[in-house]
C-alpha cells in the first residue's frame, strides 16, 4: 500500500468513528503531474511547477487552499447531505429499536448490544474538511535528480496558496499540526522548498547525529520537521535558472490531524515562526505591528514639532 493510501484510510476510518458520516463528495481533485528524471526535460514556460528538495528520499505533504467558490460548492453539498440524514433518522431510530428488542429477547446474547444512533444536527453530522481532499504528496519514489547530498521531485501542479502538511518515511508520519508554514506558487512559476527530518536534544536543540544512548523511543521525541529555502542543489540544467524562486513562508497556527500522523511542528524560522512553548508566534505579525507602532510614534512626534513651531513666541 502506497503511503497516500495508507493516509486515506487511516482519514476514512477516523471518519467512520463520527456520528453520521456521509458519503463522500465531489471534489474536484488536484491535478499533478509528475516531471521524470529524463535528458530531454522541456518545461512548459505557460505551466507552473513544484520543487520539493529533501536530503533523503522521504515522503512531503502539501494542501493547495481551495477558492470561495469551491468552498461555496463544499458547504452546499454538506447542507444537502445534513438534510438527508436528518429526513433518514426516524428510519435508522426504528431499525434501531428493533434491533434492540430483539437482541433483549436473545437467550444466548453473542452479539452486541447494539448502538443507537446519533441524531444528526448541525454539531454531530460528519463531514470532511475540503482541504483534506486537495493534498499533494510528493515523494518518495519518482525522484526527478539524487546525489549523495540531495534528492529533488519536480511536480507541475495548479498555481494558489499551499499549505505545508507534514512528512513521512516507511512506517510513520507526522502531521505539522502544531505550526506550520504557507506559500505561494506563482503561476508560471518553478517554486522550490527543502524539507527534511532533523534530531533534537532533550532542550530542542538542532544536533547533527542521534545520541548513542538513545533508543528508538527517544528518537521519535526528538524528531522535528523542518522546511526552509532550497540549496544550490535546486539549480538543475534542466530547468531554467530564471524560472526557480524560493518560496517565501507566512505562519500556520494550525492543522487538522486528518490522517492521524503523529503531532508534530515546523522548526522555528526565523522572521517567520517561532514558539512560546506550544504557542506559535507570528513572527511577521510582529515585526508590522511593531514597525506600525513606531511609524505612529514619528508621526505624532512630527506633528508636536509642528505644532511647536506653529505657537507664537511668547
Amino acid at each position: 500500500m502506497t503511503h497516500l493510501a495508507r493516509m486515506t484510510a487511516a482519514a476514512l476510518l477516523a471518519a467512520s468513528l463520527v456520528a453520521s458520516p456521509a458519503v463522500a463528495q465531489d471534489s474536484e481533485p488536484v491535478n499533478v503531474e509528475l516531471v521524470r528524471d529524463r535528458d530531454d526535460v522541456s518545461l512548459d514556460p505557460a505551466k507552473t511547477y513544484l520543487l520539493v528538495e529533501a536530503s533523503a528520499p522521504i515522503v512531503s505533504s502539501f494542501v493547495l487552499v481551495p477558492g470561495d467558490a469551491e468552498r461555496a460548492d463544499w458547504e452546499r453539498q454538506r447542507q444537502e447531505e445534513l438534510a438527508e440524514a436528518i429526513e433518514d433518522y426516524p428510519r435508522d431510530l426504528r431499525r434501531y429499536e428493533r434491533d434492540l428488542e430483539f437482541w433483549e429477547a436473545t437467550r444466548r446474547r453473542r452479539n452486541d448490544r447494539p448502538s443507537p444512533p446519533v441524531e444528526p444536527t448541525e454539531e454531530t453530522f460528519s463531514w470532511p474538511e475540503l482541504e483534506s481532499r486537495k493534498v499533494v504528496t510528493v515523494g518518495h519514489l519518482n525522484r526527478f535528480a539524487k546525489s549523495d547530498e540531495a534528492s529533488l521531485w519536480l511536480l507541475e501542479v495548479p498555481a494558489g496558496e499551499y499549505l505545508f502538511y507534514g512528512l513521512g518515511m516507511i512506517g510513520f508520519n507526522d502531521c505539522a499540526c502544531m505550526g506550520s508554514v504557507r506559500f505561494d506558487v506563482a503561476a508560471g512559476s518553478v517554486t522550490a522548498v527543502r524539507v527534511g527530518y532533523e534530531l533534537l536534544d532533550a532542550q530542542g536543540n538542532v544536533i547533527a547525529m542521534r545520541p548513542e544512548d538513545a533508543d528508538s523511543t527517544d528518537l521519535a521525541t526528538r524528531t522535528a520537521i523542518m522546511i526552509g529555502e532550497p540549496s544550490q542543489a535546486v539549480f538543475d540544467p534542466r530547468i531554467p535558472r530564471e524560472r526557480i524562486v524560493a518560496a517565501e513562508f507566512a505562519p500556520v497556527r494550525s492543522l487538522s490531524n486528518w490522517f492521524g500522523g503523529t503531532v508534530n511542528r515546523v522548526l522555528p524560522i526565523p522572521g517567520v515562526i517561532d514558539y512560546d512553548r506550544d504557542r506559535v508566534i507570528d513572527l511577521q505579525a510582529e515585526e508590522a505591528a511593531a514597525r506600525a507602532a513606531a511609524e505612529a510614534e514619528a508621526a505624532m512626534a512630527a506633528e508636536g514639532e509642528a505644532s511647536a513651531d506653529e505657537t507664537p513666541a511668547g
